[in-house]
């Protein structure tokens, strides 16, 4: 969404990412694998309080 309205606005957007992990041989981005991960991992957040303890 920022991408659309700095166009919109006629700013420039710009995006700084690793040559690395680009895949070449792929033709299509519909091609690259989607990685399946336990919900846990955005369902669930802890921490450290103030106190030290975890929580």
């Amino acid at each position: 969404l920022k991408a659309l309205a700095a166009r919109d606005n006629d700013i420039p957007f710009l995006v700084a990412l690793p040559y690395s992990t680009i895949d070449w041989s792929l033709t299509d981005g519909s091609l690259i694998p989607i990685e399946e991960r336990d919900a846990a991992e955005v369902t669930r957040m802890t921490g450290r309080l103030d106190d030290g303890t975890i929580a």
